[in-house]
């Protein structure tokens, strides 16, 4: 397939601008991850890609190939959606292996290649069930080895996991990039699940309001948001400006807006004895437990700044109410405007 490239794509619904000249690329291969919350434009384009909707402007290469007219089925795209698009009636080896049926391949492919698909994502001993007894876990299991079975060049995946439970979704989000990764196909996933995003990807687009607001690594969108909505969106940074800074030692000058991720932050009972960190004394407003992740909410007169610790405790090491001490190197903070 080579590289699929999409050059100033537009889409707009009357007067609704879903998609403002998107132009994105994506390399052979890799696992892409377009981000944003609801009604950012990524499933609208997504759909796009597939030949599902067709566009106001714009291009979509695949390599060599211009595709932006051609239908979805001479695309050679397998589509996952949230709700599997199983048939009812058709058991699971029937399921995975219709479309392979649909093109008249001969029987001992047919029958090979559903066997394939079944062992690769793990459904043995499920052959014969009917989607009403498979759990959501194991539906979209078979909706992603139907959509694998017909060997297209580009996997589409639709919020696929937004449906199931959280320790489902967990197992199941590392099977599609272990699955990914053994066949090397182009891969585009739609979520709005930051955590998703940050395990599954190669590469992750931020939108927001029908636009790329940035893209790059996991790393990158995470340690270097470009603006303050990704800052926002990803990680629940702390964004600060010039009138924030007025409790902390040496930075009341500071000048500009910056985000600070909530794990670089210490807190203590003390100040800290390391002359180059920034600090100030601020009071704990709340305590929050996320599993391994103790979550602090401390203010002064000037902010309200979110610290993340790992628990080891039993009990939380400071209370609320409780006067603390807050600090971090300079280096962690990252300008934003």
């Amino acid at each position: 397939m080579g590289t699929v490239t999409i050059n100033a794509l537009s889409k707009s619904y009357g007067d609704l601008n879903v998609l403002n000249k998107i132009n994105l690329s994506i390399e052979q291969g890799t696992f892409v991850t377009l981000l944003g919350p609801s009604g950012c434009g990524k499933s609208t384009l997504l759909r796009c890609i597939a030949g599902l909707i067709e566009v106001d402007e714009g291009q979509i290469m695949f390599g060599n190939e211009d595709v932006t007219h051609l239908t979805p089925q001479k695309r050679n795209i397998g589509m996952v959606f949230q709700n599997y698009a199983l048939f009812p009636n058709l058991n699971v080896w029937e399921n995975i292996a219709f479309g392979l049926k649909v093109q008249k391949l001969p029987a001992d492919e047919v029958k090979e290649r559903t066997r394939e698909m079944i062992q690769l994502v793990a459904l043995e001993g499920k052959e014969k069930a009917l989607p009403s007894q498979l759990s959501g876990g194991q539906k979209q299991r078979v909706a992603l080895a139907r959509a694998l079975v017909l060997k297209p060049k580009m996997l589409l995946l639709d919020e696929p996991l937004s449906a199931l439970d959280a320790k489902i979704r967990k197992n199941l989000r590392l099977q599609i990039r272990e699955i990914q990764r053994a066949l090397n196909i182009t891969t585009v996933f739609v979520t709005h699940d930051q955590e998703e995003a940050l395990i599954l990807s190669d590469e992750i687009f931020v939108m927001d309001k029908g636009e790329i607001t940035q893209f790059g690594s996991a790393k990158t969108i995470y340690t270097q948001p470009a603006n303050d909505f990704v800052a926002g969106f990803i990680g629940h940074y702390n964004i600060l400006n010039t009138e924030h800074f007025e409790g902390f030692s040496k930075f009341s000058h500071k000048e500009g807006r910056f985000a600070l991720r909530p794990e670089v932050i210490k807190i203590s009972h003390a100040p800290s004895e390391l002359a180059a960190r920034v600090t100030a004394p601020m009071q704990v407003k709340d305590i929050i437990l996320l599993g391994s992740i103790l979550r602090y909410i401390v203010k002064d007169a000037y902010t309200e700044l979110v610290v993340d610790c790992l628990y080891e405790e039993e009990i939380p090491a400071f209370k609320i109410g409780e006067q603390v001490f807050v600090h971090f190197e300079p280096e962690k903070l990252k300008r934003i405007g």
